[in-house]
């Protein structure tokens, strides 16, 4: 993926808690999908949390 296609208004991010609720059978997937490069990662603090395993949730998805 290119830098740009990763880049999210802080608009987008705003959520309400219940709709980020989402069941661990929905997470799982192989290792290899996860794999992205760091460069392309880049969030600031206050607009986004990402756990470490590296699973990102699209605003207009919300499906891991």
């Amino acid at each position: 993926m290119t830098h740009s296609q990763l880049t999210v208004k802080q608009s987008d991010l705003t959520t309400t808690q219940s709709q980020l609720t989402v069941k661990q059978s929905d997470l799982t997937t192989t290792q290899s999908q996860l794999t992205v490069k760091q460069s392309g990662l880049t969030v600031k603090q206050s607009g986004l949390t990402v756990k470490h395993s590296g699973l990102t949730v699209k605003h207009s998805e919300l499906n891991g």
